[in-house]
């Protein structure tokens, strides 16, 4: 729930962002009293003692309401209504090559829609002659990238069986979109 605070003669932060419909507070944490009032006069929240707060609902994305304390006029803030977040969707993998050899690279590129640089990509995989699936966290950030195989790796077919997207390196939720793409492992 986003939030702000009034204090030394200000808004903090000047610019409260929200998502549509949200509840937004704003505490006064000054040791005056003041009135808060949207400019388009669609609220007032009458006088404000030290240590009270009020809310109001985000409206639709795009909506902008400026508001300042009647008070005391250089106290200005406004609450802006952001549009919904774009959510990334993956949707496949193509690697540049179907067979590398030990000491070398392949490419990884992402398919799907509004995806970015900026995204990490964890996949779920079998090793060659395995029966259970492997995941790797954050194996690939960005769109595209090369892949070395070091020595050590266990020659034969790979399968990538997974892909999921995230914005946050942390966040490992949710599920895997199935795939079958194999990468072969050839020695040096």
């Amino acid at each position: 729930m986003p939030k702000g605070v009034l204090q030394h003669y200000v808004f903090v932060p000047a610019a409260i962002h929200a998502q549509e419909n949200e509840t937004v507070t704003i505490y006064n944490s000054d040791q005056l009293l003041h009135r808060i009032v949207a400019d388009d006069n669609s609220f007032d929240t009458g006088m404000l003692a030290p240590g009270a707060s009020f809310s109001l609902k985000a409206g639709k994305p795009g909506t902008v309401i400026a508001y300042h304390c009647t008070l005391h006029s250089r106290m200005r803030g406004r609450l802006v209504v952001d549009p919904p977040p774009v959510i990334p969707r993956v949707t496949g993998i193509t690697l540049g090559s179907s067979a590398t050899r030990i000491g070398g690279a392949y490419s990884a590129t992402f398919t799907g829609s509004d995806l970015t640089n900026e995204l990490y990509f964890d996949i779920r995989f079998r090793a060659p002659n395995g029966t259970v699936d492997l995941e790797a966290f954050n194996w690939q950030r960005g769109i595209t990238a090369d892949h070395d195989v070091t020595t050590g790796t266990a020659v034969g077919q790979w399968t990538l069986t997974g892909i999921r997207v995230h914005r946050d390196a942390n966040d490992h939720a949710g599920g895997y979109v199935p795939i079958s793409v194999a990468l072969t492992v050839l020695p040096f």
